[in-house]
């Protein structure tokens, strides 16, 4: 196709541009996010004007029940045509955080790490080391209780006995792992 002039060359990648945003299918860059609204705004490579609150769910109903990525600034997209004038991110190249609500557990993931229902409970146990630590504190109670048993007063004419009553109540118990671990949670 010689000849061609400059002003038909922008003419027919305008059409390219408009016909490929018509399509169902969409590709940009993420420009900004509205994590509370659970949208963004997406930019072209194109000429094509910005596409502003695409959606991050199907439905936007101020429920945030689901799974919802959150794409980063910048990332890529792939987003789909629900309507005319209604979008939907369907993949990211990024992701800034993942919100997840069934019934009324929670779980957000980002860069911080894993927070389950609020993180009102605060970070989980780390069961092997917390097993060893109450071990080591079993071990010492048992060890006094033994030697409370077995202990005598010196005194020049010979052993006494303690003026208390002898402590009838057994050693403790050493905890173990299947005591404190919750198995459906593993980190």
């Amino acid at each position: 196709m010689g000849g061609e002039t400059k002003e038909s060359e922008e003419l027919v990648q305008a059409i390219r541009n408009a016909v490929a945003i018509s399509s169902s299918f969409a590709t940009g860059k993420v420009k900004e996010v509205d994590a509370q609204n659970f949208t963004c705004d997406v930019a072209f490579d194109n000429d094509v004007a910005d596409m502003p609150s695409v959606r991050l769910k199907a439905v936007i109903d101020n429920k945030d029940f689901g799974l919802i990525e959150i794409p980063k600034v910048d990332s890529e997209v792939i987003i789909f045509k629900l309507t005319t004038s209604q979008w939907v991110v369907i993949k990211t190249s990024e992701l800034d955080s993942i919100h997840l609500k069934i019934g009324e557990n929670t779980l957000k993931i980002n860069s911080d790490g894993f927070t389950f229902n609020g993180g009102e409970l605060d970070g989980l146990v780390k069961v092997n080391e917390l097993v060893q630590k109450l071990n080591a504190i079993e071990n010492k109670v048992n060890d006094l209780i033994a030697h409370y048993k077995t202990h005598n007063h010196a005194h020049p004419n010979g052993p006494t006995t303690a003026f208390v009553s002898p402590f009838t109540g057994s050693n403790l118990t050493l905890t173990q792992k299947n005591n404190l671990e919750n198995p459906l949670i593993k980190q």
